[in-house]
């Protein structure tokens, strides 16, 4: 049975890709917004479909039917751990990075699953944050501009829980979109 089209446009629109156009509202969502679940439950989201886009890319051309079938409902490739897995084996990203995506992966799904009221301030989740790599890694972190904008003039401080966890998902981000890219093309000499 087909789904109606209401469903049809609803998930046509999930598939797609935001354009250059929608940056300043995703970032306004993504580091201005004073909900700490939101942020998290969105910025490991970006993070999830940018992996499934760079393992798109080690793939052939895949129809929208097969694209289904490995990534949505109970395909090999629908959970996030099963992303990071496939794509830490095809050597896409190096232990630092795997660690902090298993991290990500962790505090997205307690953020959407938990009945507790539950911020970075919570001493599980910023001891989790703590934990991140990536964002003590100064050769290979990335600030996002913007997020100094919207929130880090408020807090002001890189140990923050909430500025590590958005560290470490921007600089996951780039290195997936910009970095590795251009370092496979020849464009960038080694990256440690």
């Amino acid at each position: 049975m087909a789904a109606p089209r209401y469903l049809k446009a609803f998930k046509d629109l999930l598939a797609s890709s935001p354009g250059f156009a929608d940056l300043p509202e995703i970032e306004l969502e993504s580091y201005g917004n004073k909900s700490d679940r939101a942020a998290v439950i969105l910025q490991a989201s970006i993070v999830e479909n940018i992996l499934q886009g760079t393992i798109e890319k080690k793939t052939r051309p895949l129809s929208r039917d097969l694209r289904e079938r490995l990534f949505e409902g109970n395909g090999p490739l629908s959970s996030f751990a099963n992303k990071i897995n496939v794509a830490y084996a095809l050597g896409v990203f190096a232990d630092v990075f795997r660690h902090d995506l298993d991290l990500i992966r962790e505090l997205r799904n307690g953020f959407a699953h938990t009945r507790h009221p539950t911020t970075f301030s919570t001493p599980q989740v910023a001891e989790v944050c703590r934990c991140l790599k990536l964002p003590d890694n100064l050769q290979l972190s990335v600030v996002p501009d913007s997020y100094y904008a919207y929130f880090l003039q408020k807090v002001a401080d890189q140990a923050h829980p909430r500025t590590r966890f958005t560290v470490a998902c921007h600089t996951i981000s780039a290195h997936l979109l910009v970095i590795w890219p251009d370092l496979e093309a020849g464009h960038l000499d080694l990256l440690p």
